[in-house]
């Protein structure tokens, strides 16, 4: 029998392997719908190792879900858990010494330090924010939060109230970070003596995520 007469009763189940199959033998004409709806439904995001198969200029590739679209990880969220003095005439790293609801995907955070430091992986363009509540400003006087990255000051929100208040102090911006990058807050103050911070989970909040990588 030749090695194209098919056999009596016709082919069995099963019989057809790879084999046997010619290289770029698959089409469309020989695909259906069903190739991709008879399949698991994943019905969750895709994990970043999770392939998808594609066309790259008419040659087949496989792509890992991480490529497509960003999770906005890493991402961290700190707080703090006292009042902490502010001396005046002084930046003062602020004491965010309490991960809020374990928020830290990538272990970079530093509870000791007050540090958030870029690991391996995690280099782009990342939105960072901070937020503080300092009593006392006397009218006129000046208070400053700044966010620093790798020991430069790059993110400043100044004020100076009319009237003697309680200050509540927001910063925010988009800065590109490199592994190792590790970026702090600091507070500012000229005050006639010093001032207290209330670093607590209803007043004080350091956090960031990553929105596009590198």
């Amino acid at each position: 029998m030749s090695k194209t007469t098919i056999p009596t009763g016709g082919i069995t189940a099963d019989a057809i392997n790879a084999t046997l199959i010619a290289d770029d033998a698959i089409s469309d004409e020989h695909l259906d719908a069903t190739a991709i709806t008879g399949h698991t439904a994943l019905a969750a995001a895709p994990a970043g190792t999770d392939e998808f198969l594609i066309s790259d200029g008419g040659v087949l590739k496989r792509l890992d879900a991480s490529y497509v679209g960003e999770t906005n990880e890493p991402y961290f969220l700190a707080t703090g858990n006292g009042t902490q003095s502010l001396t005046e005439d002084q930046n003062t790293t602020i004491q965010y010494n309490t991960l809020r609801d374990s928020l830290d995907s990538a272990s970079g955070y530093n509870t000791s330090t007050y540090t958030y430091t870029v690991q391996t992986g995690g280099a782009g363009f990342w939105y960072l924010a901070a937020g503080n509540y300092v009593q006392d400003i006397s009218q006129d006087k000046q208070v400053d939060i700044q966010i620093h990255v790798a020991g430069s000051e790059f993110f400043v929100s100044r004020h100076k109230p009319g009237n003697s208040i309680h200050q509540f102090l927001q910063v925010f911006g988009i800065h590109k970070l490199a592994v190792g990058n590790a970026v702090l807050v600091k507070i500012f103050h000229n005050d006639n003596s010093a001032r207290n911070a209330v670093n607590n989970q209803n007043n004080a909040f350091f956090g960031g995520f990553r929105i596009k990588s590198l």
